[in-house]
């Protein structure tokens, strides 16, 4: 495998919130990152109107980066038992579907669920219906989804129940969210086959095993994020994510905390 660089490796726009989506946009260009996966977040810029995923479209010709992937609405609970609150949902993700057509993306990360609570069943029942009208509207995009895991007492938080739900959709993956797996208990080294066949993405995101923090790699003790690890990822053909917040380092303005981030990878891969 060839050495590993910055431009490798894909940014989530999620080390911006809750400054500009556009902002970061402009701010990359100051580094050696040249790919980017978006969230899709109404504090974050205004997806809702054309005319900012034109904008989108226009910088990343400028500033020469690809755009992989879009992160869903984090707020879309496309397992509400609640049938108008889960079409509600619904439309919000198939937003983020068109729009990562329209900026030539090839995923369209999203959670199954959203909220803390322990409607399990009910909640089943509408994910599946869910999935099956997403599966289909996706398919017609030409875009793939990906199911990210979770945390308890959220659905999709095992591995294997991942790779249940997805069993019936061959044009659905999944998300390896590696602090998510901190936290839920489950072990990298014990992931099910049927699950890692699915992996398209992986988060590289860093805690302490108690807080979805989001530190960059290397600042806590999630697994996944040795340089061994992650050249694994990517010898199985996985995007592998750097999916950090703000608030790794408050002091610093978006275009420190970019250079920062860069310069922590250049060190993590060297």
């Amino acid at each position: 495998m060839k050495k590993l660089e910055i431009s490798d490796f894909v940014l989530s726009s999620s080390i911006a919130i809750p400054s500009g989506l556009f902002d970061f946009l402009e701010e990359i260009a100051h580094t050696d990152f040249k790919k980017v996966e978006i969230r899709v977040e109404s504090d974050h810029w205004d997806y809702d109107d054309p005319e900012s995923t034109d904008r989108i479209r226009f910088l990343c010709r400028k500033n020469a980066i690809k755009v992989i992937s879009l992160h869903a609405p984090m707020y879309a609970l496309i397992c509400c038992p609640d049938e108008y609150e889960r079409i509600k949902a619904l439309r919000e993700v198939e937003k983020a579907v068109v729009i990562a057509h329209r900026l030539s993306a090839r995923y369209v990360v999203f959670h199954a669920d959203t909220q803390n609570d322990y409607q399990i069943g009910e909640k089943e029942w509408a994910l599946q219906k869910s999935l099956e009208e997403l599966s289909d509207f996706s398919f017609r995009w030409n875009v793939e989804l990906l199911m990210e895991n979770l945390m308890k007492p959220r659905l999709a938080t095992d591995p294997q129940d991942i790779a249940k739900y997805l069993k019936p959709f061959d044009n659905m993956g999944a998300c390896l969210d590696l602090g998510h797996l901190r936290i839920s208990g489950n072990k990298l080294d014990s992931l099910p086959n049927n699950f890692l066949s699915r992996v398209r993405s992986v988060h590289l995101n860093d805690n302490d095993g108690l807080r979805d923090r989001h530190f960059l790699p290397g600042m806590g003790d999630a697994p996944g994020h040795s340089k061994g690890e992650i050249e694994d990822f990517f010898k199985s053909g996985f995007e592998c994510v750097i999916e950090a917040s703000k608030s790794v380092k408050k002091d610093l303005n978006l275009g420190e905390l970019l250079l920062f981030a860069e310069e922590r990878m250049r060190d993590l891969i060297a």
